[in-house]
């Protein structure tokens, strides 16, 4: 994979961070009794999830930045190492460094009380990692490190021929 490719990956792959908050907003518009505590429904407009979604971008898209830079960034050099392209190992990880970063936000900000932080979060990193996995390898081609050791492994193998 390029230089280029992994540049446009790290910068679009946070971008999911929003999107999934936005939808998360619009769930609880729609269903009641989807946050704990609430005897009726949601008392949300669409102005609301809007405006908040884009304070949530504001807020959350550094954050999400940061996590990535010092969390994601060791991650895609093992997963790299790995030569992993498994769409489940991507998204795992993502889920993790959410995990991570939720987990992290709760004890800094104390914020124990709110429930819907951590899933969240790991919602956001494994939808963040699964948008990774989907740029990074968006090609169907293999570079030529991994096909010349397929190839090697072929050959090598003593059940064929």
């Amino acid at each position: 994979m390029d230089k280029k490719r992994t540049i446009i990956t790290f910068l679009v792959a946070p971008l999911m961070l929003p999107l999934v908050f936005f939808v998360f907003l619009a769930i609880t518009l729609r269903v009641p009794h989807v946050i704990p505590g609430l005897t009726k429904r949601a008392p949300y407009t669409w102005e609301y999830v809007i405006l908040s979604s884009v304070l949530m971008s504001w807020i959350g898209l550094p954050i999400a930045y940061l996590a990535e830079l010092v969390l994601g960034w060791p991650a895609w050099l093992v997963l790299r190492y790995l030569e992993t392209r498994s769409l489940i190992a991507f998204t795992v990880v993502g889920a993790l460094i959410g995990l991570i970063v939720g987990l992290a936000i709760s004890l800094l900000f104390h914020v124990p009380g709110d429930p819907s932080l951590l899933p969240l979060c790991v919602v956001g990193g494994a939808a963040s990692g699964t948008l990774f996995r989907i740029v990074a390898f968006s090609d169907s081609s293999m570079d030529t490190r991994s096909k010349k050791r397929i190839t090697e492994a072929y050959y090598k193998n003593p059940f064929v021929n």
